[in-house]
């Protein structure tokens, strides 16, 4: 889905983000010290990029809190159990709007 915005600022982990029409994707540390957070962005990034997901803001956010509340560290968000975690929350969500839309 095209967007107006393409640079983001992501506060709570001092990450700029750029979403690029052409498909690229530029992650950037905006505050020193905020490496863990930006290899936690590009780690969600690389999820979708394994199925194939489209990549919006919103998403990368919920992705990162996911790996947060499950416990998950920057390096476990690389493996396939985490991966798994994603896919059923997205097919879950996608299930429920579908349903919602039919009602």
């Amino acid at each position: 889905m095209r967007r107006k915005k393409h640079f983001h600022h992501l506060d709570e982990y001092g990450v700029d983000l750029i979403l690029g029409r052409n498909g690229f994707i530029c992650i950037g540390e905006h505050e020193v010290g905020s490496v863990s957070g930006s290899m936690r962005i590009a780690n969600a990034i690389r999820v979708f990029s394994a199925f194939g997901f489209m990549v919006s803001v919103e998403d990368v956010n919920e992705t990162v809190d996911l790996s947060l509340s499950l416990g998950y560290g920057v390096y476990e968000m690389l493996g396939a159990e985490y991966h798994y975690e994603v896919v059923d929350k997205k097919l879950l969500r996608k299930n429920f709007l579908k349903k919602k839309r039919i009602v």
